[in-house]
Formats: C-alpha cells, structure tokens, sequence
C-alpha cells in the first residue's frame, strides 16, 4: 500500500513536471527504461471513484506518441471502484447519460492507444475500474486483488466494456459467471484464470507498480515500430466491432439505470443493509 508520505512525493513530482491534471496524474516512470510513462487515477480519498471531471482530465493527460508503454495505475489503496453509488443516487437522467457517455470515451481512448498499456491493478477493481483494466493490453496484480462487475446486482449490466471484452479474455462460460453472479475474483484465481497476466508475491501497491514496471520496461526496450504494428494488428478486429458493440450495451443499460429495481439498490447499497433487496423484474 502507498504511504501518504510517497503518494505527497508522487504528486509534488508530477506537479514539478507540469503533468498533473486535476484528479489524473501523468509521470514518466521514476527508473527502468526511458519512454515509459504512468498514468494514474488520482481520487485515492474515495478509491478513484469516476467522475466526468475525472474522465476529462484522463482524456486530457493522454501520454504523447513518443511513449513506448503506459501503466495505468490508481493513487492509495485501490486501482479504481468504479462509479460512485452514493453519488449516484442524485443523477438526473440526462447526467446519468453523459456519464456513461464519459466512460465509454475513457475506455475507448484507452483501447486506443496505439504503445501497449499495462494495468498495474492493486486493491480493487469494480465495475469501471475493472472494465478499464479489461482495456489495457496486460493486467499485473496481487494475489488479494479484487476483480467484481456488481452491475447486475444493483439491476444494471456492464455499459463499458464489460459485456464485450470479459468474454474475449475468458471462456464464455467464465466471463458468463462473473458478470450474472457479480462475484468478486481475487487476484490469485484471475492469474489462474488468465485475467491477471503477472501476480505478485506481496499484497501491496508497490510491488504491483514494479512488477508492471518491469514488464513495461521490457517492451519499451523492444522495437518500438514491431510492438505498434503488432498491437495495430492483434487490436484490428475489436477495434473495427467494438464501437457498435458498446453501442449495444449503452441501449441496453440505458432504460435500467431509472428502474425501481435499480433505485432500491442504490439506497440498499447507501444504507448498507443486509440482505440486498428484493427485486421486482418484470
């Protein structure tokens, strides 16, 4: 876990840089090989819940060509949760709509990247978070870990992502697994699973950043030119399906966000009760 002390650090060293946007960070790799940048959620008070704000500065602190390879991190205990619940009780309609609208450009921008981007993914990873990981190239982790899609237990699905790229990494039956029981998966069984392409030994953020910085490291000392031809290639495919299938998922979830179904979850979920509530469905 990042001390208060080194996440201060982190940040007054971005700051010097010129390379901080409001609730993102973007830094060049403190060692390892050159060209290598990271780039960080930075709302570790409520574990890098998403914003629009947030999305826009992402969008905006986007590493320039001359990178070789991108680590997408989140600042103190955890990668990233996802989007706030509490808040979310409080959307309007249209603003539940620009926040999705908001997601889907993240996670497309990330797909987008033309050098290879490594999640370096600590504590948790839920709903978005997790969907932002499922768009990096490479996922490193700990063995305590937390990968969860809740989406279907708060009555809503995966609009960003989940639906469509879980299925492609995992058998179907898998992916079917996580997404219609919203089960957490911890890192250990993710690296079984090949979700998590690197586990480490110690549950801690440090030693998920070094690991992802070392692999980060080992491409960019590759052929620069051979690793963005391959990733164009491998990635031509998604790239050519994905929006229309995001596009599916954003008609889909669209309408279950104003459900009955959906409002009682969110105010199970704020009242922290237990059992969860019973749904009415159809």
């Amino acid at each position: 876990m990042l001390s208060a002390a080194r996440a201060r650090l982190c940040h007054s060293l971005a700051a010097e840089a010129g390379l901080v946007s409001g609730q993102v960070l973007l830094r060049k790799a403190p060692r390892g090989a050159s060209n290598v940048y990271n780039l960080a959620f930075n709302r570790p008070d409520v574990r890098n819940a998403i914003t629009i704000e947030m999305m826009k500065d992402y969008l905006a602190a986007l590493p320039k060509s001359e990178c070789r390879a991108v680590i997408l991190s989140g600042e103190g205990k955890s990668f990233c949760s996802g989007r706030d619940l509490k808040a979310s009780r409080s959307f309007t309609a249209d603003y539940a709509t620009q926040y999705l609208m908001a997601m889907k450009e993240g996670v497309k921008a990330v797909l987008g990247l033309p050098m290879p981007v490594i999640g370096a993914v600590h504590g948790h990873a839920m709903g978005g978070g997790l969907e932002f990981t499922l768009a990096c190239d490479l996922r490193v982790a700990s063995p305590k870990t937390v990968f969860r899609l809740p989406e279907t237990a708060l009555g809503l699905i995966p609009g960003v992502g989940g639906c469509v790229l879980l299925p492609m990494m995992l058998p179907i039956s898998t992916a079917l697994d996580m997404i219609y029981t919203s089960r957490p998966v911890q890192g250990s069984e993710a690296y079984r699973l090949g979700l998590v392409n690197r586990l480490t030994e110690n549950d801690d953020a440090v030693a998920v950043f070094d690991m992802s910085l070392e692999l980060a490291s080992t491409i960019a000392n590759n052929g620069p030119l051979g690793v963005r031809a391959a990733k164009k290639v491998i990635r031509k495919k998604l790239d050519e399906d994905f929006p229309a299938w995001l596009e599916a998922a954003s008609v889909e979830r669209g309408p279950l966000t104003s459900t009955k179904d959906h409002q009682a979850a969110l105010d199970w979920f704020a009242a922290k009760k237990s059992p969860p509530p019973p749904f009415e469905g159809l």
